[in-house]
């Protein structure tokens, strides 16, 4: 007699649990903060990419103009202008220290304005019966002169308030209004004079 050799559904059901339980697993993970997701592991690799290439032309720069929203891109960037400077090199550790704390003063300039901005952004998100003041997101945007100090602002935002600028945004903003930041970002140059 021949043996039905058919599929067990409880086998079945048992793969089913224990793939379901990996994917809410996994999620859960990220959620929490425990893994990184494609995204975050996508950002730091193109940081990890401009910062092995840090002593590239500026044109070399500017291909990973994305990376203004990530909060340690304009660290990337002082790395570029100080590469750029003969003398820093021959300087001693107290020299470099102070000379770097001179380049952050010329392009970004007083640091505690990037909390007032970052402040700004968080009160334009309102409660859900009033409406959201995209506007003053975009004004904060365009009152910044770079992606530097853009990077700079998205660095103090986390500090601040302990979430990711861009996820923050993400939460009442439609993709036309983001869009319409990302386009603010993309028009500004990498690093300019405060």
């Amino acid at each position: 007699m021949a043996q039905n050799k058919g599929i067990d559904t409880k086998q079945i059901l048992n793969i089913g649990i224990l793939i379901a339980a990996f994917l809410v697993g996994k999620k859960l993970l990220e959620t929490f903060g425990i893994t990184k997701t494609k995204e975050e592991k996508k950002q730091e690799q193109d940081v990890a990419t401009l910062e092995e290439g840090t002593s590239q032309d500026q044109t070399q720069i500017q291909t990973k103009s994305n990376l203004a929203l990530t909060p340690n891109y304009f660290t990337t960037v002082i790395k570029f202008l100080l590469s750029k400077n003969p003398k820093f090199k021959t300087q001693t550790k107290e020299q470099k220290l102070a000379t770097t704390k001179n380049y952050l003063k010329l392009y970004l300039g007083d640091m505690n304005t990037y909390l007032n901005y970052a402040k700004d952004i968080s009160k334009a998100k309102n409660v859900w019966y009033l409406p959201d003041n995209e506007e003053k997101v975009y004004g904060v945007f365009r009152l910044l002169k770079s992606q530097m100090q853009i990077s700079y602002l998205v660095y103090r935002f986390y500090e601040l308030y302990k979430i990711d600028l861009l996820e923050y945004l993400k939460t009442f903003m439609n993709t036309e209004q983001l869009a319409q930041v990302q386009t603010i970002i993309k028009n500004k140059p990498i690093y300019a004079m405060r």
